[in-house]
């Protein structure tokens, strides 16, 4: 994700079109396996504890790894 803010960044800077740049990055990030989890818990309902609980394997897990959530290697995101 860190491309596609350079991307975004610098198409605005040059005073050109970053509409489809935009728009590709915020879905990347809100595509991130951690936002769509605590979406999903925060809306409740009867898998809340299974989603929150899936969550915080997913940062526990990235925290091992050395990585924030969502910010693995190749990674196009912020």
């Amino acid at each position: 994700m860190t491309f596609a803010a350079r991307a975004v960044l610098e198409a605005i800077a040059k005073g050109e079109d970053a509409e489809a740049l935009a728009d590709a990055m915020v879905a990347a990030v809100l595509g991130q396996e951690t936002v769509l989890l605590a979406l999903a818990a925060r809306e409740g309902g009867p898998h809340r504890w299974r989603r929150v609980i899936e969550l915080a394997g997913v940062i526990l897990a990235a925290e091992r790894a050395g990585a924030a959530p969502g910010r693995g290697e190749g990674s196009t995101g912020p």
